[in-house]
């Protein structure tokens, strides 16, 4: 049974191993069965990746995710072998042994030992296979994963479960930008609007005029934004305001009113209403918390 209302945010995850395998050109791994969860990144080479979701091509970049009782296969191409790098994990500490759980052989699998898939609330989940060949960062971050299990340093264990955390969460980033209809654009759109908001965030800012301006139709605007930031133009705008606004607050001698203005609000008492619902505080309020000596730095040269 999945376990149910979870929320991705506030995942524990633990690495249970982390390595790099050279895969034998005649061999074939699988068909298997894992109790935990994994990632293969494939790092060299090509074959075929079967998945519950049918066979998928395995080339360099590609990632890989395996849940807990599914079957699955790896077929190497015995004229180009794969170089792998491979990640078992939970999402949170369950007591079980730090390494992957086995044996991997379906007619021996033991379904009650496997651990419950996992529903989120927050994200819809990890895909079969992601294409991850313009995401070289997400690459290192696996590679440091097994350099840090390998080492066994101390400390590691909490580096490791950091690195874990960041990982999935890069994952989970090129998850949500792979919805149908935004892989081609995603690179290109979402980055590009994001970058445009961020430089005019003070601005009325609108679907239409966003689309306008990127050859965009302005629902795919939207479907780009929710997709790469997980909330609309509005909350996007919104957020990036109270930021700069909490920066002007406590880095300036600025009158509130004027911080209002210099992020995009003419109405002062509209802006202190938003501000505190985003912060918890009034604007006067984090000015008298965070300096309560008064002694503010100097205005910033315009």
């Amino acid at each position: 049974m999945a376990q149910a209302g979870i929320d991705f945010v506030k995942i524990n995850p633990v690495v249970h191993y982390a390595n790099v395998i050279q895969c034998r050109p005649e061999e074939r791994y699988g068909p298997r069965m894992i109790y935990d969860y994994q990632f293969i990144l494939v790092l060299e080479g090509r074959g075929v990746m079967k998945t519950p979701e049918g066979p998928k091509p395995a080339l360099p970049g590609w990632l890989f995710y395996n849940r807990p009782a599914v079957k699955h296969d790896i077929l190497p191409d015995p004229h180009f072998p794969f170089l792998l790098a491979g990640l078992h994990f939970s999402y949170w500490d369950d007591g079980g042994p730090p390494y992957p759980r086995g044996p991997y052989d379906p007619n021996r699998f033991q379904a009650q030992q496997a651990m419950a898939p996992v529903e989120f609330e927050d994200f819809a989940g990890f895909p079969c296979a992601m294409d991850c060949r313009r995401e070289p960062a997400l690459r290192e971050a696996l590679l440091e994963i097994v350099r840090e299990y390998e080492h066994g340093r101390r400390y590691g264990s909490v580096r490791l479960s950091g690195l874990l955390k960041a990982f999935l969460a890069q994952a989970a980033q090129v998850a949500a930008h792979s919805e149908p209809g935004l892989e081609t654009e995603h690179g290109r759109g979402a980055d590009e609007i994001t970058a445009y908001i961020h430089a005019h965030y003070a601005e009325d800012l609108s679907y239409d005029y966003i689309g306008r301006r990127f050859h965009f139709h302005p629902n795919h605007v939207n479907r780009l934004l929710r997709a790469y930031t997980g909330c609309s133009l509005h909350q996007y705008q919104v957020d990036i305001r109270m930021k700069r606004a909490l920066e002007l607050l406590v880095n300036t001698q600025r009158p509130i009113c004027r911080i209002a203005e210099a992020v995009g609000y003419g109405d002062a008492s509209y802006f202190a209403r938003l501000f505190r619902q985003r912060m918890g505080y009034s604007p006067s309020q984090i000015r008298r918390y965070l300096r309560p000596d008064g002694a503010w730095p100097e205005e910033e040269k315009t």
